[in-house]
């Protein structure tokens, strides 16, 4: 990992998220790139009878501008300080822009977002644009959505069906277990609706863990009514610090959990959400 994204509205959420990313970067040797899209303010409308129009709007845009440089700035200046590279950048959005789009071109290896949640987002970084970004990103998309006390990372959940194909995302999640020195929990939530006998479960995860080289990963299979509610209380009964996940990209979050369930964890599990999107791996 060499470039990590934060977009940032400066919110308290976005500075979680730019902390959270600091903090990995200084691990991890890694550059921090901060991210600003400014909304484009609408053009001048010109008023009948008036005269002509008042700059006011435009002013106001290249103060905010103004503002908005000064903060990225200071965000360069922490990560600086702590010993990480970092560098800003200031865009004005049209509407039209996804942070995706921003991942190429800038060589990004790990996007770090904050989120507040599911309702009253303004800001164009948070809410359902979390959801969108995890989605459509072809590479990890960590979603923070509080302060965190807890790095390093101590205990990181990879939630799946474990099938093969998962090897390459699970080494993303090495990585980042590696790096934080954390323990790492394998989890398959075995629920009425897609029961599966215990035998069988055991024998897809041995045969996954025999994959993983380097680390030996503590298995686990929860009983749940549904998916999210054994994720929720897996989280609460192992102190788990972040929870790992993988996505098809626009065709569903998840192999095994519903698209529906990823997204209320994105949008309302207190923990950190990294999501890996396989199609990019592949």
């Amino acid at each position: 990992m060499k470039k990590i994204l934060v977009p940032t509205d400066f919110s308290p959420c976005a500075e979680y998220a730019a902390e959270t990313a600091i903090d990995i970067a200084e691990r991890a040797n890694a550059e921090v790139l901060f991210l600003h899209l400014q909304p484009e303010t609408p053009e001048p409308v010109h008023v009948p009878h008036t005269g002509g129009w008042s700059p006011h709007n435009v002013h106001d845009q290249n103060m905010e501008m103004g503002s908005a440089r000064h903060a990225l700035d200071q965000w360069v200046a922490k990560a600086t300080h702590r010993g990480v590279e970092a560098s800003s950048a200031l865009a004005v959005s049209k509407g039209g822009e996804w942070i995706e789009d921003y991942l190429s071109p800038y060589k990004v290896d790990m996007v770090v977002m904050g989120s507040c949640g599911a309702s009253g987002i303004k800001e164009i970084f948070l809410g359902s644009n979390a959801q969108h970004v995890a989605r459509h990103s072809n590479v990890p998309v960590l979603v923070v959505k509080k302060k965190t006390e807890t790095l390093p990372f101590r205990n990181i959940v990879f939630v799946s069906d474990f099938t093969t194909d998962l090897i390459k995302p699970m080494e993303r999640i090495i990585d980042l277990v590696t790096m934080t020195k954390a323990n790492l929990h394998m989890l398959y939530v075995n629920t009425p609706y897609h029961f599966r006998e215990t035998h069988e479960i055991e024998s897809q995860m041995k045969r996954f863990t025999h994959q993983i080289k380097g680390i030996t990963p503590i298995a686990h299979i929860y009983n749940g009514y549904n998916e999210e509610s054994g994720i929720r209380q897996f989280v609460k009964d192992h102190n788990i610090d972040l929870i790992a996940l993988t996505t098809h990209g626009t065709t569903g979050f998840l192999r095994m959990l519903k698209h529906s369930i990823a997204e209320e964890l994105v949008n309302h599990e207190d923990v950190p959400v990294m999501v890996i999107n396989i199609k990019s791996l592949q």
